[in-house]
C-alpha cells in the first residue's frame, strides 16, 4: 500500500490491462526519469507490462502518468507517450481493431470488447445519418486521470486516423479533463476542435466515414479474434457483490443531486423493498452506504485535487455546501477547509518520490 494512502476498496477494483504500459519505462527513461522507485510506490509490477494476461489497478495505473509528468517536467507526458505506444500488444482486442474490414467494424468492436483492456463506468456509440459519436467515461473515485485521459484520448484518436487516412482528423474531442496552458499538440494530434472540461470522453467522426476501409484489414483473423474476445468476455463476467453494486450505482448518479434508496433500486431493476432486505441482510443499511460512498469521494477529492469546497459538495451530490460541511464535521470531526489545511490532501508525488 503506499504510504498515507487507505485502499479504497471501489477505487481498486477498476482495473487496466498492463500491457498499456509496455512502452513506459524506456518512454520514461528517454526523459530522464527511472519509473522502477515510482511504480514500487505505488504498488504496481513493471513486470505486468509486458504479461498480455495482466490486470492492475486504474488508480494505480493513472497516479504513475500523473507523477511521471511532474517529475519529466512535461505536461504532455501523456500525449506523447500515445506516439511511443505501439498498437497490438494488448492480445486480441488490439489486433481485432488493427484487422477490422471498415471504421463501423473497429468501433463496434472497440464498444463491445474494451472490457478486456479497461474497466469503465461509461461507454457507448450512437451514429445518425450526419455524425458518429464514440463515449466513454471513468469511475469519479480516479481523480488523478489527466494525463491518461490524454493518452486514452490521443491513443485511439490515433487508431481512427488509421481508417481515415491520412491528413484527416476526426471532427471534435471532447475530454474530461482542465484546459491545459497549451493546445498546439492536441490540435495536432488530436483535432483542431478540442473541447476540454468535457463531461464526458468523446470523438465525433461522420457518418460516411464508417464506412472507411481498413487497409490491413483481415477478415478471417477478424472473425478469430472477435470469437476469442466473446470467449474471455464470458470468462471475466462475474457479478459484483450487492455492496460494490449499489456505490458503483450511487457514484454514477451522484452528481445529479439526491440519491434516494428508489432510484437505486430502480437502476439495479429491483423493488426497494428487496433491496432494503438484502442490505439488511449483509448487516448495513442503504443510508450507510450512501455516506461511506461520499465519504470516500470526499477523502480522494481533498487530497487529492485543489477542487473548490463547492464543487466537492456538487459532486457528492449535497444540497448546498452547508450540508457537505455538517457531513464532514460527523466524519472528520471538523471542517472540509480544516480538513484540507490539517494535511489529509496528498501530494500527487507518493512521498518515496517526492522532489526535495
Amino acid at each position: 500500500m503506499v504510504s498515507g494512502q487507505p485502499r479504497s476498496v471501489l477505487a481498486d477494483q477498476y482495473r487496466i490491462s498492463g500491457g498499456l504500459g509496455r512502452e513506459l519505462p524506456v518512454f520514461a527513461q528517454s526523459l530522464g526519469v527511472d519509473i522502477a522507485p515510482i511504480a514500487e510506490a505505488l504498488e504496481i509490477d513493471t513486470a505486468d507490462f509486458n504479461d498480455l494476461d495482466s490486470a492492475i489497478s486504474l488508480n494505480r495505473f493513472c497516479r504513475l502518468f500523473e507523477v511521471l509528468a511532474t517529475i519529466s517536467g512535461d505536461p504532455a507526458f501523456g500525449l506523447k507517450y500515445s506516439q511511443a505506444y505501439v498498437h497490438g500488444g494488448v492480445g486480441a482486442f488490439e489486433y481485432g481493431l488493427m484487422h477490422a474490414p471498415t471504421l463501423r467494424h473497429s468501433m463496434e468492436f472497440f464498444v463491445k470488447f474494451a472490457g478486456l483492456r479497461i474497466d469503465l463506468a461509461y461507454l457507448g456509440f450512437e451514429a445518425d445519418r450526419r455524425q458518429a459519436r464514440l463515449e466513454w467515461s471513468y469511475s469519479p473515485l480516479i481523480v488523478q486521470r489527466e494525463q491518461y485521459v490524454d493518452f486514452s484520448m490521443a491513443s485511439n484518436v490515433r487508431h481512427l486516423n488509421h481508417f481515415l487516412g491520412p491528413g484527416r482528423q476526426v471532427l471534435e474531442a471532447c475530454m474530461e479533463r482542465r484546459e491545459p496552458a497549451s493546445t498546439a499538440l492536441y490540435r495536432e494530434l488530436i483535432s483542431q476542435t478540442v473541447v476540454f472540461n468535457a463531461p464526458i470522453n468523446a470523438v465525433v467522426v461522420r457518418t460516411d466515414e464508417l464506412s472507411a476501409a481498413n487497409r490491413n484489414a483481415d477478415e478471417r483473423l477478424f472473425d478469430l479474434v472477435s470469437r476469442q474476445c466473446e470467449a474471455k468476455m464470458q470468462e471475466r463476467r462475474y457479478q459484483p457483490d450487492i455492496i460494490l453494486r449499489i456505490k458503483e450505482e450511487i457514484l454514477g448518479v451522484m452528481e445529479r443531486g439526491p440519491v434516494p434508496v428508489g432510484l437505486i433500486a430502480r437502476r439495479l431493476a429491483t423493488s426497494e423493498r428487496s433491496l432494503q432486505r438484502r442490505l439488511a441482510d449483509n448487516g448495513t443499511t442503504y443510508q450507510q452506504l450512501l455516506d461511506e460512498t461520499r465519504r470516500e469521494l470526499s477523502d480522494r477529492l481533498l487530497r487529492e485535487t485543489d477542487l473548490p469546497l463547492s464543487e466537492i459538495s456538487y459532486r457528492l451530490g449535497f444540497s448546498a455546501p452547508s450540508a457537505y460541511s455538517r457531513a464532514a464535521i460527523r466524519w472528520y470531526g471538523k471542517k472540509p477547509s480544516a480538513v484540507r489545511e490539517a494535511g489529509l490532501r496528498d501530494s500527487a508525488l507518493p512521498p518515496q518520490v517526492r522532489k526535495p
